[in-house]
């Protein structure tokens, strides 16, 4: 029997853990678990340079969105030893891609097997350490392609370095913990 609407999921538990796998190589805290006060202490010039960087930051990831969605290159929005990685429901692969060249590679005009994604980054959470940060975000993510109709929500962990003055994602770990493909509507 055809399933029109199929979806995939990976257990809970299951994500947690391909989430904290970053972490634990890096022997780093989830971020969402940190107790985050980003201000306390801080004298106003360096309350102002705090939230500069995180809507540099914030901006960063909302660039990065723009582009997806319109097919634009984004290699330029990472550092030269740069690493994005994405695990999806149902396997067990872990697609990664690493360095510049690789960056541009894949990059260079983004346009997925699922079409031009529309990605829906939210609620950042970024903790910031000089000319270092991480950050991370929920992402839901949808699409259309070949008739159906593709949601996927996770999340980012992000860690960002500066770079010239300018903000740039040094890795970029793309989780996805639930998947539905569907039938594509009509209007």
């Amino acid at each position: 029997m055809k399933n029109d609407r199929a979806v995939m999921a990976i257990p809970a538990a299951m994500a947690l853990a391909c989430a904290a796998q970053a972490h634990a190589a890096e022997g780093a805290t989830p971020l969402h678990a940190e107790d985050i006060r980003p201000f306390a202490g801080k004298s106003l010039e360096g309350t102002v340079r705090e939230l500069a960087d995180r809507e540099e930051i914030r901006q960063l990831v909302a660039v990065y969105a723009q582009r997806v969605n319109h097919g634009h290159g984004i290699a330029d929005l990472f550092t030269e030893d740069a690493v994005w990685t994405m695990r999806e429901p149902g396997q067990t692969e872990v697609r990664e891609i690493r360095g510049m060249a690789a960056l541009k590679a894949a990059f260079s005009s983004f346009k997925a097997d699922i079409g031009y994604p529309a990605p829906m980054i939210h609620n950042i959470v970024i903790a910031i350490d000089g000319d270092t940060a991480r950050a991370v975000s929920m992402n839901d993510l949808w699409s259309s392609a070949d008739g159906k109709l593709y949601h996927a929500w996770g999340n980012y962990e992000d860690t960002f370095r500066r770079v010239g003055g300018k903000w740039l994602f040094s890795r970029r770990d793309m989780t996805f913990t639930h998947r539905i493909d569907a039938p594509a509507g009509k209007n």
